[in-house]
């Protein structure tokens, strides 16, 4: 698994499996087939186009389709 600290600027689109830990400044799409596991906030939309996605942190935008099963402190 791909892992990154630190801040993305800008919308951002996700094909691997990814660890952030940190922040999206915009939105972000999780293509199918891939794994995004946030560990901060994502200040945009998190958009799942199939793949999966385990946010524990922040939301502040819509969850599209809504987020399942581990969401610590995200948006209800």
């Amino acid at each position: 698994m791909r892992t990154e600290w630190g801040m993305v600027v800008g919308d951002a689109a996700i094909d691997d499996r990814f660890a952030m830990h940190g922040m999206f400044a915009g939105n972000v799409m999780v293509n199918a087939g891939a794994v995004l596991v946030l560990h901060g906030m994502a200040n945009g939309d998190l958009i799942g186009e199939g793949g999966s996605v385990e946010a524990n942190g922040r939301v502040n935008g819509q969850h599209v389709p809504p987020l399942h099963g581990k969401r610590a402190g995200a948006n209800p």
